[in-house]
């Protein structure tokens, strides 16, 4: 996937983070408990020139 900077316009670096998957979740109330529902990993870009970092939801349709 290719990203502009929202902030420069340069083209954005798809990272990962180290150590861990990253994961959305949305936390929906349950009478008794919390329930996580939907879950989804993200995508991480960067910006080399100004450093702004943008994170992208991979299965948005999951939160609608």
């Amino acid at each position: 996937m290719n990203k502009e900077c929202l902030r420069c316009k340069t083209r954005m670096k798809e990272v990962e983070q180290a150590n861990a998957p990253s994961l959305v979740i949305e936390n929906k109330e349950n009478k008794n408990r919390s329930v996580l529902e939907n879950r989804s990993g993200i995508n991480i870009f960067v910006c080399p020139k100004c450093g702004y970092l943008e994170f992208i939801v991979k299965k948005p349709e999951l939160f609608r």
